[in-house]
């Protein structure tokens, strides 16, 4: 059985697969009035141990995404390198458990505010997460909840999200606390789940910002894997980062830092979707940076 903290983690690492709306996300100023953006997302983490057996895992990725008003279309890729094969504690110890895992999501989110008190955000779509194969990959998922105006500045969102997958069903909190617009100048906050920010804007070209998001995905294997045939892999942690975002003329913004990767497990599951095992890993360093042009 997982140990609770592992749970916790993987429970928001859930709430990141509901998807979030961009006004409360950790990002650089949009374009103002823009329909249309386009992003570029690439990144890497250090290899580190799994289960403490010996064998380790090294994921370089890289992804694109492009949304108009409220409809986003994105496509990622996360490759894998091992090492020590046969110390990992899954998998024949002979062949690379998986190479490449693939991600194609739809997206639809909404906000608006009702009077200056209330307002609501609302969304949901389909993905695909899968290794080779895309049958039987599919996510469902919905999310909606108010927006409570408590002074200048000050904004609660309160929600819920519903997740189904073959491997299960589940529905999850959404919550977090706003301070302030990452588009003016000074100081700016979210505070909650599925990430945290601390921001800070200096003008209109510079903001620096702190904090963590939970991320996580769960894939369906190789018909032919060595590790779980037609089978899922469940993979869910913590990232923080410190990173610096440069716009150097309005809509388009370039991101980049350091990022902290702790609290991650893998989890296995059988072609019916029940779980079989979960695995520790290691934290480890990474990067990452992203390119947004809102137009």
């Amino acid at each position: 059985m997982m140990p609770m903290t592992r749970r916790v983690c993987l429970a928001w690492a859930l709430v990141l697969c509901l998807g979030w709306n961009p006004a409360l996300a950790g990002g650089g100023a949009p374009g103002q009035g823009a329909d249309w953006s386009v992003g570029l997302q690439a990144g890497a983490v250090a290899g580190a141990d799994v289960d403490d057996g010996g064998g380790s895992v090294a994921v370089g990725s890289a992804g694109v995404t492009a949304s108009w008003r409220w409809l986003s279309l994105s496509y990622g890729a996360a490759a894998y390198h091992w090492d020590d094969v046969s110390r990992l504690p899954f998998g024949n110890g002979a062949d690379d458990p998986w190479d490449t895992l693939h991600s194609l999501g739809l997206d639809l989110s909404h906000q608006d505010m009702v009077d200056e008190n209330w307002g609501y955000f609302a969304g949901g779509g389909l993905s695909a997460d899968w290794e080779e194969e895309m049958g039987d990959s599919g996510t469902a998922h919905v999310r909606g909840g108010v927006l409570r105006a408590l002074g200048p500045g000050l904004t609660l969102s309160l929600g819920a999200g519903a997740w189904a997958h073959k491997t299960g069903l589940r529905v999850l909190p959404v919550l977090a606390l706003n301070y302030g617009s990452q588009d003016d100048p000074g100081f700016s906050a979210t505070l909650g789940a599925p990430q945290t920010w601390l921001r800070y804007r200096f003008n209109p070209a510079w903001m620096v910002r702190l904090g963590a998001r939970l991320d996580g995905g769960t894939y369906r294997l190789a018909d032919d894997s060595v590790v779980a045939g037609k089978g899922y892999v469940r993979q869910s942690g913590v990232a923080a980062a410190l990173m610096a975002d440069w716009t150097p003329s309005p809509g388009l913004t370039l991101s980049a830092g350091p990022e902290w990767h702790f609290a991650r497990s893998l989890t296995l599951y059988n072609k019916d979707g029940d779980e079989q095992d979960s695995y520790g890993v290691d934290a480890a360093p990474g990067l990452a940076a992203r390119l947004r042009w809102a137009f």
